[in-house]
Parts: structure tokens; sequence; C-alpha cells
């Protein structure tokens, strides 16, 4: 009984981690959306016709709102990878490699088998 307790609260430990995943890639997808060039372009001509900026302080401004912007995306894409990877580790799935090992011991134990039942038939 305290067995399927333990395997209960590691399904939902799971859950809960690819459930954080998916509210993480969610918040990028507003992040990077809220911070387009169009916005990051808008921004800057709002302070170049109030004057509390220079046409050329705008263009230096809007490249590195959007550079930024890339990079923390970027940041947070990787942030995002690893989590889920750390996710779909701690589920126990299993490895292409590991099912690849699998389907060829199933396949010289399949042909052992038959061999046995020729051996079997000729008697």
């Amino acid at each position: 009984m305290a067995k399927s307790v333990k395997k209960k609260k590691k399904v939902q430990s799971v859950d809960n981690t690819v459930v954080d995943v998916a509210r993480k890639l969610a918040l990028l997808g507003v992040g990077v959306a809220s911070l387009t060039r169009e916005k990051a372009e808008k921004l800057t001509a709002d302070l170049v016709k109030k004057g509390n900026i220079t046409q050329a302080e705008g263009r230096r401004l809007t490249q590195d709102l959007i550079k930024k912007s890339m990079d923390t995306k970027k940041d947070i894409e990787k942030k995002i990878d690893l989590d889920l990877k750390k996710a779909m580790n701690s589920a126990k799935f299993a490895k292409e490699s590991d099912v690849k090992r699998l389907e060829k011991k199933v396949a010289q134990l399949e042909k052992k088998l038959s061999a046995k039942k020729v051996v079997k038939k000729k008697k």
C-alpha cells in the first residue's frame, strides 16, 4: 500500500514539473510578444517626438531594446529547454537508445525461439 502512495506522489511531482514548464512557455510567449520591433520603434519615436532624446539616440535605443529582448528570449529558451529536459528525465520515459537495445534483444530472442521450434518439429 505504501508503494502505491509513493508512486502516486512521484507522478504528481512530474505532473507539477510539466505544468511549471508549460507555464514558463506561456510566459515566454507573452514576454517576447510584448517587446516587438514595432513597439520598440514606437517607444523611441515618442521619446524623440517629446524631445527627450535625439534621433540618433532613438535608433541606438531601439537597437539596444531589440538586442536585449532577443538576448532575454534566448536565455529564457535555454532555461525552459533545461527545465523540460529535467522534467522528461524525471518522468522516466524510455530513451530511443533503450528502445533500440530492447528491440534488438527481442529480435534475438525471437530468432532463438523460432530455431528451437524448428528443432522440436523435426523430432
